[in-house]
């Protein structure tokens, strides 16, 4: 369990993991890590790439902590993660981006500071660093003092170097499932005496899109605004999630072509001020939900949408899963960028759904080409060039 000794942190410091044990979601990356500290076979520079909040900050101080408090001594531990500790220095590489934070670490890492076994710069967000800084860093990466340990950790591994990613031992952190944020959150909620039911922990869990982080935020915002117990029906407006109940009814007279009902939704939508890029989100959500419907209910996670709802879409599809996907490929192009409050983006598709069938719609998403026909055969030649003329008579003789 994680450190408990500030009770007015916030959730998420308070409850982040100080042991490998208790990071969640990224078993074969704590099983690796941990042999090789077992085992004594350290690098001297490790990348932990992937999305936010699943984990990477926390595994470089655990890493740090687990090679220099051999003993496990709470004192020792806690130091790494209260910032007190003297040999992890920590960079935000988004705010110390520059050739000169770099040339001032290349300075002092010769420099052992007290008693711990190894030094550990953990550079955080190190995609920001500049050309020249990622230049500076490269020769102190390859060859560091023996005690030196680079983590470096980033959310978009794309923009580093080619050169520093060939100098590291790569770990990529998977975004959370819902699954195990869902039991991280029980946890918690116990722990700190939160009365919330299981189909609103899986809500935050759905929502938080894979960062544990975000959810254990969410979840102590809920806790904070709602006295009584969290409920989905509570914890809905409490985050600002708005879930539509219109969205449906249109998916069905778009389907039916019934262009008159669609522009009186979409104008009900506009008069009550909805945010049609979230609407969109939710449409999309919709059709998923009805797409993994099809086959097997149990292949559909936690959904926003009812039961009757999934039935409603499949009578009016008439169990023709093309209405469906040809929807999806149109629904997913639509671009709110102009204005996410204005609903023309959607009026259009609905104008174009209602005034075709949906079989002249499938056929106006690109395919492959239609292959050219062959080529005509030769040309016939032309028939063979007449004879020679026939000579001219002999001209008469002369008169005599």
């Amino acid at each position: 369990m994680a450190s408990s000794n500030n009770q007015q942190a916030v959730l998420y410091r308070k409850w982040r993991p100080q042991k490998f044990d208790d990071l969640v979601g990224q078993k074969p990356i704590v099983k690796t890590l941990q042999n090789s500290i077992s085992t004594n076979q350290i690098s001297h520079a490790y990348l932990f790439s992937g999305p936010r909040g699943t984990g990477k900050t926390t595994a470089g101080r655990i890493f740090a902590a687990t090679v220099n408090c051999k003993n496990e001594n709470n004192d020792c531990v806690d130091s790494f993660f209260d910032g007190s500790a003297m040999s992890l220095i920590e960079l935000d590489a988004a705010s110390n981006r520059g050739i000169d934070e770099i040339r001032n670490l290349k300075e002092n890492i010769a420099y052992m500071v007290g008693t711990n076994q190894y030094k550990v710069y953990l550079i955080d967000e190190v995609h920001m660093l500049t050309d020249a800084a990622f230049n500076a860093l490269l020769k102190t990466l390859e060859e560091p003092p023996s005690h030196v340990i680079f983590i470096l950790a980033t959310t978009e591994p794309h923009k580093i170097p080619a050169t520093v990613l060939s100098r590291c031992q790569r770990y990529d952190f998977k975004k959370i499932n819902n699954a195990d944020a869902s039991l991280r959150l029980i946890e918690i909620a116990k722990a700190e005496s939160i009365l919330i039911t299981d189909e609103a922990i899986a809500f935050i869990a759905r929502l938080s899109t894979g960062s544990l982080r975000d959810s254990i935020n969410m979840l102590e915002q809920v806790s904070i605004l709602i006295d009584d117990e969290i409920n989905i029906e509570n914890i809905m407006p409490a985050l600002g999630v708005h879930i539509d109940n219109r969205c449906v009814p249109l998916l069905e007279n778009m389907i039916k072509k019934d262009l008159s009902a669609c522009l009186s939704i979409i104008l009900e939508l506009y008069n009550d001020g909805i945010d049609f890029k979230s609407f969109k989100n939710q449409i999309i959500e919709t059709l998923r939900s009805a797409l993994y419907s099809w086959n097997d209910n149990d292949l559909i996670e936690e959904s926003f949408l009812k039961d009757n709802d999934l039935e409603i879409l499949k009578i009016v599809c008439k169990n023709n899963i093309d209405e469906i996907t040809i929807l999806m490929k149109k629904i997913s192009l639509i671009n709110f960028s102009f204005d996410n409050f204005h609903p023309f983006p959607l009026e259009i598709l609905v104008a174009d759904l209602c005034s075709n069938n949906l079989n002249n719609i499938s056929n106006s998403i690109p395919s492959e080409p239609t292959p050219v026909s062959e080529a005509p055969s030769e040309p016939t030649p032309v028939s063979e060039a007449p004879s020679e003329p026939t000579p001219v008579s002999e001209a008469p003789s002369e008169p005599t």
